[in-house]
């Protein structure tokens, strides 16, 4: 597999700084995150890796905005996000930041350019608009010929492929990937990261991708590990 790595910038996109979080478990407390401070700059292909329980996702959740932190802050450019009223957190998040489940998240009733259309309609986007450039994107992932078809006629590496195509559809400044590839098997694994790289690159897009595959960390322009709630070590270039 050959993917092209460009240069970035250091100017940062997203920054966290002393997160804080933990869960209740019964009457115990378990922390998750342990006053972890990172920075994703402009143009960055960054790959999280840590063990199981690491706190890979939560880490990705409150980075988007969708889990508070118990202390901290995450910013995205100038903003706080969590400074920021519920209303204008969820208007954020869906303008400025593209999102990819591991589990898809594609709502069944809807087609696959029904889907991908949705973030932009939710932005008060023309229907005409906004399915064109649903129907642009999906070409653009290898699915052109499978725009009317339900989450449920869509193989699994299509139905990821659509949910990329989605977290691209209001030009969001960074991509957030929560294992892209943890239900596909790995020659479809290493063709989402491949599409992923490629498409991030070529919207100049800066991306942050969550796995447990260290062999596909190794294809991006950074390595974060994370280990107990904290950063092994600084992030590294590749």
């Amino acid at each position: 597999m050959s993917v092209r790595i460009p240069s970035y910038s250091t100017s940062p996109v997203l920054e966290a700084e002393g997160l804080v979080r933990s869960f209740s478990v019964g009457d115990k407390t378990v922390p998750v995150l342990r006053g972890l401070s990172l920075k994703i700059v402009g143009g960055e292909r960054a790959f999280l890796t840590g063990s199981s329980g690491a706190g890979k996702t939560t880490l990705l959740y409150t980075l988007a905005g969708l889990e508070a932190p118990d202390a901290g802050e995450v910013k995205l450019g100038e903003k706080s996000l969590y400074a920021l009223s519920r209303a204008a957190l969820a208007t954020l998040r869906n303008e400025r930041i593209g999102y990819i489940f591991q589990n898809y998240h594609l709502l069944p009733e809807l087609t696959a350019v029904e889907n991908v259309a949705l973030p932009a309609l939710i932005c008060g986007g023309s229907l005409k608009e906004t399915r064109q450039r649903a129907s642009a994107l999906l070409e653009k992932v290898g699915l052109g010929d499978r725009l009317n078809h339900l989450p449920a006629e869509l193989s699994g590496g299509e139905q990821q492929r659509a949910a990329i195509a989605r977290s691209l559809t209001n030009d969001p400044e960074i991509l957030l990937a929560d294992e892209p590839t943890g239900n596909l098997d790995s020659k479809n694994g290493h063709a989402i990261i491949e599409l992923l790289l490629g498409l991030a690159e070529d919207a100049g897009k800066t991306l942050l991708v969550v796995t447990h595959d260290a062999s596909l960390a190794s294809l991006g322009t950074s390595h974060i590990t994370i280990h107990d709630g904290q950063l092994a070590s600084p992030p590294f270039p590749l």
